[in-house]
């Protein structure tokens, strides 16, 4: 019970954080799908990919979406050795393992990042008429989101 009076809200989410981010690190990505390129209109229903496979961290200055869709599907559990050499040093016992795949946004971009991925099906133009964030700032989060294969279109 002492113990529960030195920690903070702050340092839970932290905590949560931390595992949450060795879990994502270390996930089977999602099974692969067929990218369908269509026209994006501002009422069209949208929601985001993977939601499973995300986790939205809060930092200082910005806002970052980790995600295991990158990882590996035959190392998943380890370090991935399918891009590397094998007449590398030694040294790379020493190494850390590779980050979380991450798609980072300024902090201003967090209401849109937290309503997506709240919302499930949500369109640019509920998001602008819900005051969610600047016009800007949602068309910026979902174009990146899209570019990077984060967001599908709602059946």
């Amino acid at each position: 019970a002492k113990m529960l009076d030195h920690i903070t809200d702050t340092d839970l989410h932290l905590a949560a954080d931390v595992a949450a981010l060795d879990f994502i690190k270390h996930r089977l990505p999602p099974t692969p799908h067929m990218i369908r390129k269509c026209h994006l209109k501002d009422n069209q229903s949208l929601r985001l990919r993977y939601k499973a496979h995300c986790r939205i961290v809060l930092q200082d200055d910005s806002v970052t979406l980790f995600h295991s869709v990158t990882n590996c599907r035959q190392h998943h559990m380890g370090q991935c050795t399918c891009d590397e050499d094998d007449d590398e040093d030694e040294e790379e016992d020493d190494e850390l393992p590779p980050a979380a795949a991450a798609i980072s946004f300024p902090l201003g971009c967090a209401p849109v990042l937290l309503h997506l991925y709240a919302a499930g099906d949500t369109s640019i133009a509920d998001m602008i008429a819900a005051n969610v964030a600047d016009e800007d700032s949602v068309r910026a989060v979902i174009f990146r989101l899209i570019a990077e294969d984060m967001v599908e279109r709602s059946k």
